[in-house]
């Protein structure tokens, strides 16, 4: 199974008892939309723990919780890292970020992550059930600012 569908199926097999939503977001998305090949992953995902994601999708590949400090006094980030045995597709798997009354919740709103990103260009989301340019999420107008070739 490749890593994309294992992601397809953690939705598919946990949204009813929980409400999981998967999200691919970054620079896959802007690859996407380029016509680019990435061999990362970055996606967030809603209404599950990270702890559920990792046991979860341990029965397709390997697993691997880290927590990484990318910045000198901001807070650390915890994230899954998943690779499926037939595929060099890795992904990294995180909750989305909130803020305010949102701050460490797992059904913190996607606009609040969002608004967290770097760039707008890597601030769009692509639903991993629907994997279409008309699928993807773009508050920030990410998709204008690839088509205007500007950061």
């Amino acid at each position: 199974m490749k890593t994309l569908e294992a992601l397809r199926r953690l939705e598919k097999d946990t949204h009813a008892a929980f409400g999981t939503e998967v999200y691919i977001v970054g620079g896959y998305v802007r690859d996407f939309l380029r016509r680019k090949k990435n061999k990362d992953i970055d996606v967030v995902v809603r209404h599950i723990t990270l702890d559920g994601v990792q046991k979860y999708l341990s029965k397709f590949g390997t697993t691997k919780q880290i927590t990484a400090h990318n910045v000198v006094g901001t807070e650390p980030v915890t994230f899954v890292i998943f690779k499926a045995k037939d595929d060099n597709l890795r992904a990294e798997i995180a909750v989305v970020k909130g803020l305010g009354k949102w701050k460490d919740k797992i059904d913190a709103p996607l606009k609040q992550d969002s608004s967290q990103r770097d760039f707008t260009i890597n601030a769009m989301y692509l639903p991993i059930n629907n994997l279409s340019p008309k699928g993807i999420i773009d508050y920030w107008g990410g998709k204008n600012d690839i088509t205007a070739r500007q950061i």
